[in-house]
């Protein structure tokens, strides 16, 4: 059995020049990039930058099947994550496997021809740390 937690750093807002923030959207991207095994996607846990727990973004288990991509979408008005937000997605599965790629891409549109965009990857950080509770 392979299994694992991946941490990812998001931003649901970033400070300018001035102070001020300037509120992005976010789409966090699991990628199973197994060409021959399916995976379980067991939670994907939304925290703010204090570290609260705001959401799961799962209702249920998810399986991914070989290089399947499931998506979830923060926009850009919903300032609960911060500056500091992160996310941590628990998987399993029943043969090894690769680990899912686990990345966010943050974007801001500034004028009807301007934008900025930016993106995170998730790294791994230990199974069996002990984690808040919704």
């Amino acid at each position: 059995m392979s299994e694992g937690r991946l941490y990812l750093p998001l931003y649901s807002h970033i400070y300018t020049r001035d102070g001020s923030a300037d509120d992005l959207a976010i789409t966090i991207s699991v990628r199973n990039v197994s060409t021959e095994r399916a995976l379980v996607l067991e939670s994907v846990l939304y925290y703010d930058t204090s570290g609260k727990l705001i959401e799961n973004f799962l209702k249920t288990e998810a399986e991914l099947k070989p290089l399947e991509t499931v998506e979830f979408f923060v926009p850009t008005d919903d300032r609960r994550g911060g500056s500091g937000a992160n996310a941590i997605a628990a998987w399993h599965a029943d043969a090894p496997v690769l680990r899912p790629l686990v990345e966010a891409v943050m974007v801001r549109a500034v004028g009807a021809n301007q934008a900025y965009a930016f993106s995170t990857r998730a790294l791994e950080i230990p199974y069996d740390a002990p984690m808040p509770k919704l």
